[in-house]
């Protein structure tokens, strides 16, 4: 929705502006809330943990990925090619 509204690397956009743009896209304000909360309370986030969840690995100079991994199904998500 974000990048069909304009929302591309080649365009300088508020973070609001894209916020607001998935927002509508989702039907509810769950995006512009979320920030509202959290933009001012950092939180530590186990990076290492994640990767390890999400079946991502270094092995020597490469990365492997575990397709056994608890969220390795999320991953695979996030790296698959849009269908359009």
């Amino acid at each position: 929705a974000i990048v069909n509204a304009g929302g591309t690397i080649s365009h300088d956009w508020p973070l609001e502006q894209a916020l607001e743009t998935g927002d509508r896209a989702t039907g509810v304000k769950v995006l512009s809330e979320l920030y509202a909360e959290m933009k001012a309370a950092p939180i530590h986030v186990d990076l290492a943990a994640l990767w390890q969840r999400l079946g991502v690995a270094q092995q020597g100079s490469t990365v492997v990925f575990h397709d056994d991994a608890p969220l390795a199904a999320v991953r695979r998500s996030i790296m698959r090619k849009p269908t359009s």
